[in-house]
């Protein structure tokens, strides 16, 4: 089984740069593998549990740390109660904002299909048995995190790949690194004419980037009974998350065939919609003008004339 695998993974041609870290399967339950691009993701620690495997990550283009918990749930109570037991522990191991909290998980948008696992005969049962949860604290940090679905290749179970996005970043964090850098100089020595200047304007531009955002959070969320001036960013973004995540188009189903591709569902709604506002063609008979009477100089100009009111 262990060959078998490593043969997989060395198909999916990452060459030296795929890390994976696997937990074994128990008779023919459990099972669970890791897989990471180390260009993206710098693997710092792990945690083996009875069903799952917690990965401390470090993004290593922003350097966010992050941490990955990914497990196979068992169906027995004793089983279930002790990988909820030990899946607890996790977030107390790194103070790091965790993919996996006791409360308030998030289900994230499914992308390239709507089941990840089919089963019975012929492979007439189909679920979405597997699926990736993030809190709260992720949700603030990452923005256009999205899990798709690949090919697979031996399991029943599809493999599903995380796509992460990015990390936020706005112009409000360099203007707030500047007033920290100002008033760190000012218990120094007292600022020059032209320092307070500037650090004026870096005030101005804070505060106009603070606004900016909240009004940008407020029109996403639709929140409309809110009062206006309740400074609450964090809840329009999620909010707004929320909805984005509803909103979400997975794949379409358009003439009897799937669409799951981004490119894909883009070419089939725009030609769907193009359909809907063109004519019809319709196959009409010809007509043999030499039917018809033409009409003469004389009725045209008859015709073309201006109208006189009948007098009675």
């Amino acid at each position: 089984m262990k060959e078998m695998f490593e043969r997989i993974v060395r198909s999916l041609g990452f060459g030296r740069n795929l890390v994976w870290v696997s937990l074994d399967v128990k008779g023919t339950m459990g099972g669970v593998t890791v897989l990471w691009d180390k260009r993206i993701l710098e693997g710092l620690e792990v945690e083996v549990g009875s069903f799952f495997y917690s990965c401390r990550f470090r993004n290593c283009k922003e350097g966010f740390v992050w941490v990955f918990s990914g497990l196979y749930g068992p169906l027995k109570g004793r089983e279930m109660r002790e990988l909820w037991e030990e899946l607890a522990t996790v977030k107390g191991l790194w103070n790091e904002p965790c993919f996996i909290d006791e409360f308030e998980l998030v289900d994230l948008s499914l992308g390239g299909g709507a089941y990840t696992w089919s089963g019975g005969e012929g492979g007439s049962l189909k679920a979405q048995l597997d699926r990736l949860l993030f809190s709260r604290v992720w949700e603030d940090l990452v923005s256009g995190a999205m899990q798709i679905l690949l090919p697979r290749p031996v399991s029943d179970h599809c493999p599903i790949l995380l796509d992460c996005g990015g990390v936020r970043r706005a112009r409000k964090d360099a203007s707030l690194e500047q007033l920290n850098y100002w008033d760190s100089l000012e218990r120094l020595r007292p600022l020059s004419e032209e320092d307070r200047r500037s650090q004026r304007t870096t005030k101005d531009e804070f505060s106009h980037c603070a606004i900016l955002e909240e009004i940008s959070w407020r029109q996403k969320s639709r929140a409309l009974w809110l009062k206006e001036g309740d400074n609450n960013t964090k809840f329009f973004h999620r909010m707004a998350n929320a909805r984005s995540r509803g909103n979400f188009i997975s794949s379409l189903m358009i003439g009897g065939v799937r669409l799951d591709k981004v490119e894909e569902l883009k070419e089939g709604i725009g030609s769907y919609f193009k359909s809907l506002f063109e004519e019809t063609l319709v196959r009409r008979r010809a007509v043999d003008l030499g039917l018809f009477r033409t009409l003469n100089s004389l009725d045209n100009e008859t015709l073309e004339g201006p109208f006189l009111e009948a007098v009675s």
